[in-house]
């Protein structure tokens, strides 16, 4: 089993493993990687998992005099090794909350991680914001969005498109609200819809509540749903990317759509 080790002469640690089919290698834990081994609980001679290891290839920070920096998915142990050295999930979570200390991941490369670590993707709703986001942004340059009654935008340049999300809670589980703003820019009047997906831990997605600057005659209705139908199918694909459970989405067919009122939530 690869094991971890304190250097004698000097401040730092190396990983001994003999992947098959390779014989004994050497991984070199670079310095910043040090405080991981020890917050970790690694002790000279301790036992470490594949999971670790495939982790710190993944951040780049152990090498090998031969070759280098290694990737990822060199040297894949036998599922016996795998097994037997497995992080149970606590271990894992734990694992994965000292590299983010240590580390400013992006956000794929967390994905990657936790992925790595056998863990679920996190539930990062600003992430999903994120990538609505850009969808539209995408959306409007090739297909172009209804962003009034009487006007279509067909350059992002045209169209400011914000996301936020607001953690609500409740006293039995947790509850978010999502916001989509979508403002078009140098129009003649201050024109927006602001799509609010309400989220529940328990129910799923509850519902989709759409707010505009005036009364909602049927055309400001009619924007509102175009786009909604343009991100409800990207929002279900981000929503089960990070495995939240939907609970039943066609109970949102019919979106609430009303006068933006200051300081209403």
């Amino acid at each position: 089993m690869p094991t971890i080790n304190k250097y004698v002469d000097e401040d730092g640690y190396y990983i001994l493993a003999r992947p098959p089919g390779v014989g004994n290698i050497t991984y070199k834990i670079e310095h910043e990687g040090n405080p991981v081994v020890w917050k970790h609980g690694l002790r000279d001679g301790d036992e470490v998992s594949w999971s670790t290891i495939q982790s710190f290839k993944a951040l780049g920070i152990i090498y090998t005099d031969q070759s280098g920096t290694l990737g990822p998915d060199d040297f894949r142990p036998d599922p016996d090794q795998l097994e037997k050295t497995e992080l149970p999930e606590s271990e894992a979570e734990e694992l994965f909350s000292i590299i983010t200390t240590q580390f400013n991941l992006s956000p794929a490369e967390s994905a990657e991680i936790r992925t790595i670590l056998g863990l679920p993707p996190e539930q990062d709703f600003e992430l999903v914001g994120d990538q609505i986001r850009a969808y539209l942004e995408d959306y409007v340059d090739s297909e172009g969005l209804a962003v009034g009654p009487d006007r279509t935008v067909t350059d992002v340049a045209e169209v400011d498109i914000t996301t936020w999300v607001n953690e609500t809670g409740s006293e039995d589980f947790d509850t978010w609200e999502l916001h989509l703003l979508i403002i078009p820019e140098n129009g003649d009047e201050a024109y927006f819809t602001d799509h609010c997906i309400h989220l529940c831990e328990k129910h799923g997605l509850e519902q989709w509540h759409i707010r505009v600057p005036e009364q909602p005659s049927w055309d400001i209705k009619r924007v509102a749903i175009v786009q909604r139908s343009v991100i409800f199918p990207r929002l279900l694909d981000e929503l089960r990317a990070v495995q939240f459970d939907l609970g039943d989405p066609s109970e949102m067919l019919a979106p609430l759509v009303e006068r933006f009122e200051n300081g209403s939530a």
